[in-house]
């Protein structure tokens, strides 16, 4: 899907995401997008990659005159592919690594569980306990 300026403005909920992939989209180019909406796109592995407004143009005009071309999205590479021309896109490192491995932030909390454990069981005891325990072999602190 190619966008305008700002795409994602308002979407602060999964659903935005969910309806977006439901509808078979894997990946959105824009100028830009709302930073909560990126969040919610990375977690959910759609891919949000950034591109000029003027590349952006080129491409909607593009699809306009040939509906039937395919443009092919390279994370890897960070480009699309079309008839019209190789592009590339913008996107975080962070982001980029997240969809390559399939990681969001569940999977990054429970592969640092054993960290974040060692690191409440030295917490003082006046310090509030804000993490639960994040697996069961975990023991409570107090």
């Amino acid at each position: 899907m190619v966008a305008g300026r700002n795409f994602g403005s308002g979407s602060s909920r999964e659903h935005a995401v969910w309806g977006l992939q439901q509808y078979g989209i894997d990946a959105v180019l824009a100028p830009s997008f709302s930073d909560i909406f990126v969040g919610n796109c990375v977690q959910n592995g759609l891919l949000t990659g950034t591109v000029s407004e003027q590349a952006a143009q080129n491409l909607v005009e593009h699809a306009f005159a040939d509906p039937q071309a395919i443009l092919e999205v390279d994370l890897v590479a960070q480009c699309v592919r079309s008839p019209c021309g190789d592009l590339r896109f913008d996107i975080s490192p962070a982001h980029r690594e997240a969809l390559l491995t399939g990681r969001d932030d569940i999977t990054t909390i429970l592969e640092r569980a054993s960290k974040i454990d060692a690191y409440e069981r030295r917490r003082p005891e006046w310090s509030s306990n804000t993490v639960s325990h994040l697996h069961p072999s975990s023991s409570p602190r107090h």
